[in-house]
């Protein structure tokens, strides 16, 4: 049985909620409703939806800020199976026919297409299967969904999303929600080695012509190199 009920758009749209938060420096949270009426201006298929936008330079996004994204927009789903599951973490979830039946359902194509767009700019980078890319953002979501702290916040977005009028809220009270929560704390706690972790995933699949010129070298030699690029 589901922690709430199957399809329920408000935890989807809490899950992508979550995940925003903790990435302020790229992405600005405007709206999140759960008012199908309301995200038919941005997606068709949709019956709810997160609506907000990039604050940094796409030109100047970089292989991390492209992966935080990409798990922002993966969240909604990663959100419903932690909902459909319980909060169980079974292998069935990591089925390649199951993963791909649901990013190729009209349910999720707008978060596919949004996901997919910084997938490929990862694939440009990063030397990586694209179903072993998605299946790490799997288990990272899921590790983040299942978390104590994590599912009690969901839960209240979610109550507090369908108790508000048209079932929206602005993307400020959002922010003031989350930032009254234990999620605030949690964040200060465990999203810096989160991060840490997650980097060194991506480093390691780094292309070995993008693999920085530094790695490997002392002090003195990074000196020179820096050196003779100045001369």
């Amino acid at each position: 049985m589901p922690i709430t009920k199957f399809n329920d758009t408000a935890y989807h749209e809490a899950g992508h909620a979550i995940i925003a938060y903790l990435i302020p420096d790229l992405f600005k949270i405007e709206m999140l409703t759960a008012n199908k009426e309301k995200s038919l201006g941005y997606d068709r298929h949709a019956l709810g939806g997160i609506k907000g936008k990039i604050v940094k330079d796409s030109k100047q996004l970089n292989i991390y800020d492209h992966d935080k994204l990409a798990l922002l927009f993966m969240a909604g789903m990663a959100a419903d199976d932690m909902n459909h599951a319980n909060n169980n973490i079974d292998s069935k979830l990591y089925n390649d026919q199951e993963f791909g039946h649901k990013i190729n359902s009209f349910k999720y194509s707008f978060d596919i297409d949004l996901f997919s767009r910084h997938l490929n700019n990862l694939k440009l980078k990063l030397a990586v299967k694209e179903r072993e890319y998605t299946l790490s953002c799997q288990k990272l979501l899921y590790q983040i969904f299942t978390d104590e702290v994590i599912g009690a916040v969901i839960l209240n977005l979610r109550h507090t999303l369908i108790s508000n009028p048209g079932q929206t809220i602005s993307g400020e009270n959002v922010i003031s929600f989350l930032d009254n929560s234990d999620l605030n704390l949690w964040k200060s706690n465990n999203w810096t080695d989160i991060q840490a972790k997650r980097g060194k995933q991506l480093n390691n699949w780094l292309k070995p012509n993008r693999k920085s010129k530094y790695e490997g070298k002392n002090c003195i030699q990074k000196f020179f190199i820096r050196l003779f690029e100045i001369i």
